[in-house]
């Protein structure tokens, strides 16, 4: 028992630790799958949840510390471009949309680390973000845990990493405050070309 119970906190931490981590991670459904080895994912259950906690954690770290960090050495151009997605989500989407931007992020295969560093330099709303997030994450750990068997090798650890590096680069080089107004501006011509064909 004692021997399981400091697996599942070796566990723990080493999900923490990789999602606290900004660039390089492993996503949790690989550990996980690592540590049931084979093991039916439903009576998994209480590991994968508690796993995904840990991840929650770790994100939320991640964001806090990052956005901190970033805030000092980031130039202001990229800064006020990121804060302009959290403004625009503020005063256009209401709750629903950054619950959902996380949810919906989270149920994809791409490392999430990205979203958390955005969200901390631009001040985002992170408790609607975690809860999108865990539900996500929680979601697709199962999933993907059932469907796939992967090995934890040097390539998929680089192939993560690298992926995570190139979205969270194109994420902060990104003018999104022109992207946004351009996509607004596109789609109020749409409605205008509707109604006057009505």
């Amino acid at each position: 028992m004692g021997i399981v119970l400091m697996s599942v906190l070796a566990l723990l931490g080493i999900v923490f630790i990789l999602n606290a981590n900004p660039i390089f991670t492993i996503p949790t459904w690989m550990m996980v799958s690592m540590f049931i080895g084979g093991q039916d994912v439903t009576a998994a259950l209480p590991i994968v949840a508690v796993a995904v906690a840990a991840s929650a954690v770790g994100r939320y770290t991640l964001a806090r510390y990052s956005g901190h960090l970033l805030d000092r050495y980031l130039p202001d151009k990229h800064k006020t471009s990121v804060r302009f997605i959290d403004k625009f989500l503020r005063d256009e989407k209401g709750m629903i949309w950054p619950f959902s931007i996380s949810f919906l992020y989270a149920l994809s295969p791409l490392p999430t680390n990205a979203l958390f560093l955005v969200a901390g330099v631009g001040r985002f709303r992170l408790m609607l973000l975690l809860s999108g997030f865990f539900m996500g994450e929680f979601l697709s750990n199962m999933a993907y845990i059932s469907m796939v068997n992967v090995a934890l090798s040097p390539q998929n650890c680089l192939l993560f990493g690298l992926l995570g590096l190139v979205i969270t680069v194109a994420i902060f080089i990104i003018d999104w405050k022109k992207v946004i107004k351009s996509l607004m501006e596109r789609e109020r011509k749409r409605h205008a070309l509707a109604k006057r064909r009505m």
